[in-house]
């Protein structure tokens, strides 16, 4: 099962590898775990000599104590091999590698230059041309427009049932208002009487 990063170990060009000495097993290891051409060391996340105590190859017994870890990373700063920046008030660092041989073959992206200003907006001149295909298609079919002077056509509304009402249903639902001279004198003189018990009430309790 290959990994998703090729493994570089020791390299003949190594710089200053004669002064590393127990060092390059670090350098080793850093190298294996930069994940892209510009030498960052775990994506550029910050790590710690704990974590790297954790992937340490081989015989777990036989893994350097952190002191010497520590030394073993000056060595590389000395020799221009790493860059370190600590972070997490002195528990964390982010290392880089410097002129490392993982990626060497490949260039880096060319930066894109946006333009300064927007590109020009183009003027119509003239009318929008027409296919002559869909125009035929479209004239083929139906015409829904209207000549002058043509109307409308009404459209044929179905009468409902519940609308159906026969002469003798009209006048049981809505009772004629037509009344003779007599009912609606009848009908005042109650009104009045009506008027004169309310005026009296209001007299009395007054």
């Amino acid at each position: 099962m290959s990994t998703k990063f090729r493994f570089v170990a020791i390299h003949p060009d190594r710089a200053a590898q004669w002064r590393l000495g127990s060092a390059t097993a670090l350098h080793d290891l850093l190298t294996h775990n930069q994940t892209d051409a510009s030498g960052r060391v775990f994506y550029g996340h910050e790590i710690s000599y704990a974590w790297i105590l954790s992937r340490w190859p081989g015989n777990p017994d036989a893994r350097p104590v952190i002191r010497t870890l520590k030394r073993h990373m000056a060595k590389l700063k000395r020799a221009g091999l790493v860059r370190v920046r600590v972070v997490g008030m002195g528990h964390g660092m982010i290392v880089t590698l410097l002129g490392s041989a993982k990626w060497a073959g490949e260039a880096a992206a060319p930066a894109t230059q946006l333009p300064l200003y927007a590109p020009r907006a183009v003027s119509i001149s003239r009318g929008k041309a027409v296919d002559k295909k869909r125009k035929t298609a479209a004239a083929v079919g139906t015409d829904v427009s209207l000549s002058r002077g043509q109307m409308c056509p009404r459209k044929e509304v179905r009468s409902k049932p519940e609308e159906k009402i026969s002469g003798a249903s009209r006048s049981h639902a809505m009772p004629s208002v037509e009344n003779t001279e007599e009912q609606i004198s009848e009908r005042r003189r109650v009104l009045l009487d009506q008027l004169a018990m309310l005026q009296e009430k209001y007299k009395t309790s007054g």
